[in-house]
């Protein structure tokens, strides 16, 4: 969906290409709040989030995010 992803011209670079995201830099790169997103990684069918060793090293994998925001109607 290249509509959903017309923003990423203003997002820096190494944001964009980052596999893995902090909750952080996908707020940013999403444009949907930081409150939100950590909402989204709690969800019970919240696929998207890599656990590490620790709760707060938590990361989102990206493209599994995105597919979740589209077909989940967020955005």
């Amino acid at each position: 969906h290249t509509s959903e992803l017309r923003f990423w011209r203003f997002i820096p670079r190494y944001i964009q290409l980052h596999t893995f995201l902090t909750s952080a830099e996908a707020s940013t790169l999403f444009e949907i709040g930081i409150g939100r997103v950590r909402s989204l990684m709690k969800a019970d069918d919240a696929d998207f989030v890599v656990m590490t060793d620790t709760i707060r090293s938590r990361r989102i994998h990206r493209e599994t995010f995105e597919k979740y925001l589209v077909s989940h109607g967020i955005h």
